[in-house]
C-alpha cells in the first residue's frame, strides 16, 4: 500500500488534540497550552513513525523538546502498532522497542495502546493483545487502552468505563489507571474538577484512577505546586495510589534520560521525597515483586504500601 495514501488514511488531525474539539474541561491558558502541547507533540510522533522509517524516525523524534519526547515515543509507538496490524508480517513496533525505543519502554507500550483501541480486531480482545507485548509491563498497553478511551470519549465515560476484551482483575485494573490518566486532560487539570469526577466511580476502582491520575500529575505536569497540593489533599485516602503513579512517573523519565522540574516538584509533594528518590523506589519495590513472582499489580500495591507506611501528605478535603 503506497506511504502517501496510508499517510492521508491513518492521519490524525491537529485540531482532535484541542480542548475545544475534545469537549474538555475550561482551563487557565497556560494550563490548557501545556496540554493541548502534549497532545500535539504526541501527533507529531505519530505522523513521523507514517513518514519516516527506522534511523530517520530516531533522528526526527530527537529534534523534539527532551522534556516532552517521551510523548513522541508514545505516539510513534501507536502508529508503528497500526501499521503491524495492516502489514503484520513487518514487526516494526518489536524492532523499534528493542532498538531506539528500549529507554523509552513504558511510553511505547502505552502508545501500543492506543492502537488497540483504534483497531476493532485488537480491541475485541485486548488483553490477549496486550500480553504478547510484554510478559511483566504488559499492563501498561492496557493502561493506553483506558487512556485512549478516556481522552477520545471524555463526553460519554459512562460507555467507555465498561471495557470489552479484558478478561483478568490486572487488566480492568490497568484499564482503570490508563482511564484515570486521561482525567488529567479532560478535567483541564483542575484538581476539584478530577476528584468530582472519581467520585462518579465505584469506590474500588477509585485506587486505580487516582494511581493514573497521579502519573499524569507528575509527568504531563502543567500546574504549579500549590495545584498539587490541592490534588494530594483531594486524593484523601488514595493519596499512596497517586503517589505510586507520581514515583512511576520519576522512572519512566529517568530511564528515558527526560528528567523535568516539575515531576521532581510532584513527587516532592505526593511523596515527599524527589524524583530520582522516586525512581529508586520504584525500583526497589520491583525487585520484591520479582522476587516474589508477583505481577504488575502487586508491584503498585507494594510501592503504595511503601508510601503508605512514610505517610503521605494527604488529608481531608477542604476548599
Amino acid at each position: 500500500m503506497p506511504r502517501g495514501f496510508l499517510r492521508t488514511l491513518l492521519a490524525i488531525p491537529d485540531r482532535d488534540v484541542t480542548f475545544e474539539t475534545r469537549g474538555f474541561q475550561a482551563a487557565p491558558k497556560g494550563q490548557r497550552a501545556r496540554l493541548e502541547n502534549i497532545g500535539r507533540t504526541f501527533v507529531t510522533g505519530y505522523h513521523n513513525a507514517l513518514d519516516y522509517r527506522d534511523a530517520k524516525l530516531e533522528e526526527r523524534l530527537a529534534q523534539v523538546d527532551l522534556d516532552d519526547r517521551g510523548f513522541a515515543f508514545e505516539g510513534a509507538a501507536m502508529a508503528l502498532a497500526i501499521l503491524d496490524a495492516i502489514n503484520p508480517f513487518r514487526k516494526r513496533l518489536d524492532s523499534w522497542m528493542a532498538g531506539p525505543a528500549r529507554p523509552h519502554e513504558y511510553m511505547t507500550l502505552v502508545g501500543a495502546g492506543w492502537a488497540i483501541a483504534r483497531i476493532p480486531w485488537h480491541r475485541v480482545r485486548a488483553e490477549r493483545r496486550a500480553r504478547a507485548m510484554h510478559p511483566f509491563l504488559w499492563p501498561l498497553a492496557i493502561d493506553g487502552f483506558g487512556f485512549h478511551q478516556g481522552y477520545f470519549h471524555a463526553s460519554n465515560l459512562a460507555e467507555v468505563s465498561k471495557p470489552k476484551g479484558l478478561d483478568s482483575d490486572l487488566g480492568r485494573s490497568a484499564y482503570d489507571q490508563g482511564l484515570g490518566r486521561s482525567f488529567w486532560f479532560s478535567c483541564g487539570a483542575d484538581p476539584w474538577k478530577i476528584a468530582e469526577t472519581m467520585d462518579a466511580y465505584d469506590q474500588r476502582r477509585r485506587r486505580d484512577l487516582w494511581s493514573g491520575a497521579g502519573l499524569a500529575c507528575a509527568y504531563a505536569g502543567g500546574v504549579s505546586a500549590d495545584e498539587v497540593r490541592v490534588f494530594t489533599r483531594l486524593a484523601g485516602a488514595f493519596a499512596p495510589a497517586a503517589g505510586q503513579g507520581a514515583c512511576f512517573a520519576a522512572k519512566a523519565r529517568l530511564r528515558a534520560g527526560n528528567p523535568a522540574a516539575h515531576t521532581d516538584m510532584a513527587c516532592r509533594i505526593l511523596c515527599g521525597i524527589s524524583a530520582s528518590e522516586a525512581a529508586q523506589l520504584s525500583d526497589q519495590t520491583y525487585a520484591v515483586t520479582a522476587d516474589l513472582n508477583g505481577d504488575y499489580r502487586d508491584w503498585c500495591r507494594f510501592l503504595q504500601s511503601r508510601l503508605e507506611a512514610v505517610g503521605t501528605p494527604a488529608k481531608v478535603r477542604n476548599r
